[in-house]
């Protein structure tokens, strides 16, 4: 009797397990495509870039696919560029198929690159500073870019506005601390 009870208990135990697998294998788990991956020399105004120096890459849509902190001087890479996952379309995650990314060093573009799945490429980027805080490109560091940079005051890079170029101390939160660098440059560039 009890052999027979655990043969029963066997069989229903072997049966929910085949008929879980099988459900598994036959749902449609969406995952996204493997990252491009870039890599090559990084410069700032000839220079080269520093060890925590923050480099960044957006699709052709100003999609967020990826941040990448230097860690040797003078190079970045291999820096994993995110791709749309197709399978989700109420979210844009990444790139897609032969986009554009361009790249930022601490905000500034620094060159671009075309994105393929899991194709690993050399891009050299080079960024020439601007005014720091001259956030309309006059020439002038002003109430007006003040205005522009109130606006992204408590982003992040998951907030959908997020722009770099607003973070002048490259901790990813655009608060007080970048307000003070904007402040230490103000006037810079008037006449």
């Amino acid at each position: 009797m009890k052999k027979t009870i655990t043969l029963g208990i066997t069989i229903l135990i072997l049966f929910g397990v085949f008929n879980a697998s099988a459900a598994l294998e036959q749902a449609d788990v969406p995952s996204p495509p493997m990252p491009g991956v870039f890599w090559g020399t990084a410069t700032m105004d000839g220079n080269n870039v520093s060890v925590g120096d923050v480099i960044t890459a957006y699709d052709s849509d100003d999609v967020l696919c990826g941040t990448f902190i230097v860690n040797t001087e003078g190079y970045y890479g291999y820096f994993g560029v995110n791709g749309d996952n197709l399978n989700t379309t109420l979210v844009d995650e990444g790139a897609t198929e032969g986009d554009t990314i361009t790249f930022y060093i601490n905000g500034i573009e620094a060159g671009t690159g075309v994105w393929n799945i899991g194709e690993i490429k050399r891009v050299d980027l080079s960024a020439t500073s601007s005014i720091i805080g001259d956030f309309d490109g006059s020439g002038c560091v002003d109430m007006t870019d003040f205005a522009y940079w109130v606006n992204h005051y408590g982003e992040t890079p998951a907030s959908p506005n997020w722009d770099p170029k607003y973070d002048l101390h490259n901790d990813e939160v655009i608060d007080m601390t970048d307000f003070a660098y904007w402040v230490n440059h103000y006037g810079e560039g008037c006449a």
